[in-house]
């Protein structure tokens, strides 16, 4: 991997204060204080992760996959400030929407979720059904968790954990307020869809040091499980048991974005883009070869399972 510095903004910036960033986001307090790296760019308001090193792979270009795959992921691109490198994107919450990780629902105070079962797809996809009336509404939010869990198998992401999955919700009886996360216990959805994507940087099992960890025997240590009894491993033939008991639970969700993937999806189209001079970051040869056979690999995963 290779820094292309003349596509690389440089700023001298100074951090929003924490009181400041809670009159825009709607982020626990706690977890804010372990991400305060904000700032003021170009008049936007603007997170900053401090990467310099291989996991700024992963950022990139699973947010390209995604894009490829009609998903709608947060956009990162390159910046120095205060002469550190790392990621930036802007802020994506407004008024009137309230916005609530996965792991605020899971506060007693915030919902009742945790009487469904411990974090996993089917703990959301049972809660929901008690909390949105609308059926297109609901089939809407379980098709983007179903697209989003199918695409990190594709990637490999291994940490797609309560605190990087945020829904953006219309709750009625509840005039949402940037700044506030308000129960919602007893109340019913009104509208609601996936935020934008965000945190990928430990897709591809890259290491921070460029170690490739990837192979056809490595098993996804998901943090996301299709149900929380779901085992993980394989079965016969290499078959991955997380992504296999999620088809065969959720079939009608599953099976329209799996074939997507199979028929459309073109790894090499990804990785070109990071092989031309006009790219942020240019990557080596061995780089892009790793991540296309990691990606053909998962892809015939797929393969498998859709022709059993």
């Amino acid at each position: 991997m290779k820094i292309n510095e003349e596509r690389v903004p440089h700023y001298k910036l100074k951090k929003v204060p924490i009181n400041e960033i809670l009159k825009k986001v709607s982020i626990n307090r706690d977890h804010l204080k372990e991400k305060n790296t904000w700032y003021m760019i170009n008049g936007k308001l603007c997170f900053f992760k401090p990467r310099n090193d291989y996991r700024i792979l992963g950022e990139l270009i699973s947010s390209d996959i995604q894009s490829s795959l009609g998903m709608d992921p947060v956009i990162y691109e390159l910046a120095y400030i205060n002469n550190e490198l790392g990621l930036v994107c802007e802020n994506f919450q407004t008024p009137s929407n309230g916005y609530y990780h996965a792991m605020d629902l899971y506060r007693p105070s915030i919902s009742s979720i945790k009487s469904w079962g411990p974090y996993s797809f089917k703990s959301l996809y049972d809660y929901f059904e008690v909390k949105i009336k609308d059926p297109a509404l609901l089939e809407k939010i379980r098709t983007q968790l179903a697209e989003l869990f199918i695409c990190d198998y594709l990637t490999h992401q291994e940490d797609r954990n309560y605190n990087n999955i945020i829904f953006q919700m219309k709750v009625n009886g509840i005039t949402h307020e940037l700044g506030k996360i308000p129960s919602i216990h007893g109340k019913d959805i009104i509208d609601i869809s996936l935020a934008k994507i965000f945190d990928n940087e430990k897709c591809f099992s890259i290491g921070r040091d460029g170690v490739y960890d990837y192979n056809l025997n490595k098993e996804w240590d998901s943090a996301f499980l299709a149900t929380p009894d779901t085992q993980k491993g394989f079965y016969e033939d290499g078959i991955d048991k997380n992504l296999f008991d999620f088809y065969c639970e959720y079939t009608d969700l599953s099976k329209p974005f799996m074939e997507k993937i199979v028929d459309e999806f073109d790894s090499k189209k990804i990785l070109e883009k990071f092989q031309q001079g006009n790219s942020q970051v240019i990557i080596k040869p061995k780089n892009v070869s790793y991540i296309d056979s990691l990606l053909t690999n998962r892809q015939e995963g797929i393969f498998k399972i859709l022709n059993m």
